[in-house]
C-alpha cells in the first residue's frame, strides 16, 4: 500500500507546475495603426495608461504599424494614438 501513496504523491508533484503556470497575471496589448483610409501609420506613438494607478506605457509602431505592449498587469487600459507630422 505505501508505495501505492509514494506513486500517487510522486505525479501530483511533478503535475504541479502545469497548474500554477495557469496563474499569470500579466497581459499583452498589441493591434495596428491606420489612417481614416486604412494606410498603416508607422513611427506612431502608442500610449497605454492603467485606469487604476495611472501607469504610463508607451511604445511606437514599426514599419507596417503594428505595436505590442507586453507585461502589462490586468486591468483596464485607456490607449492613445499620437502621430508626427513632417
Amino acid at each position: 500500500m505505501k508505495p501505492r501513496i509514494i506513486y500517487t504523491l510522486l505525479i501530483g508533484l511533478v503535475l504541479l507546475p502545469a497548474f500554477s503556470w495557469a496563474q499569470i497575471d500579466r497581459t499583452e496589448l498589441n493591434g495596428t495603426v491606420t489612417d481614416p483610409s486604412g494606410a498603416t501609420v508607422t513611427k506612431a506613438a502608442v500610449t497605454v495608461i492603467q485606469e487604476g494607478t495611472n501607469q504610463v506605457r508607451t511604445v511606437t509602431t514599426d514599419g507596417h504599424g503594428q505595436f505590442v505592449v507586453s507585461s502589462l498587469p490586468i486591468g483596464r487600459f485607456a490607449v492613445v494614438f499620437l502621430t508626427r507630422r513632417f
